[in-house]
């Protein structure tokens, strides 16, 4: 069986259907890695979005055959600063952690570790899914609220990146109280 090694939301786990999980890391440009990863598997080049290439920060790659995901690679392009880095690993890491189609792993980890209960079976939109991975991934690190809202802002200001916000304030369990007396 293989193993995927998710760095950032700190999940290892295997991955089921998939053949094999690639993290490669931090590349030069989008676009240049698509089209080699095209080339290394004989798709064509009309196979990749040139426009949203160019403009992405991180994607994931699917090697298909059948309806089958044979292979799995994700790769970004560095940040300037490290919690930008983390949101957009974290983010490409939980689109990863769905097409294993294991996010009960990231539900467990939500709850155990910051008290929010989240069903993802419930999430029907893939990206507000990555985006709350992203939020995991910096709150577990404790980046304060306001670069969250900033990172937000530079690099998930949009509605999965509102609704996200949305769904893990609306989730998120009451804080225990203990009395000393």
């Amino acid at each position: 069986m293989n193993y995927a090694n998710l760095k950032i939301l700190g999940i290892t786990l295997p991955i089921g259907h998939i053949d094999k999980y690639h993290d490669d890391g931090f590349v030069e440009s989008i676009l240049k890695h698509s089209l080699e990863l095209n080339k290394k598997y004989g798709k064509t080049n009309s196979d990749c979005d040139i426009k949203a290439c160019k403009r992405a920060v991180g994607t994931s790659y699917r090697v298909c055959i059948n309806h089958r995901i044979f292979y799995y690679h994700i790769f970004y392009v560095k940040q300037p600063i490290e919690s930008a880095n983390i949101f957009v690993r974290a983010h490409e890491e939980t689109h990863a952690l769905n097409a294993f189609e294991q996010l009960d792993t990231l539900a467990e980890k939500l709850l155990e570790e910051q008290r929010v209960k989240i069903n993802f079976k419930e999430i029907d939109e893939s990206e507000v899914i990555a985006n709350l991975g992203s939020l995991y991934a910096l709150y577990a690190r404790g980046i304060p609220q306001s670069e969250i809202e900033w990172l937000y802002t530079m690099y998930g200001n949009d509605d999965s990146g509102t609704t996200a916000k949305r769904i893990y304030k609306q989730f998120e369990l009451p804080r225990k109280r203990f009395f000393l007396f």
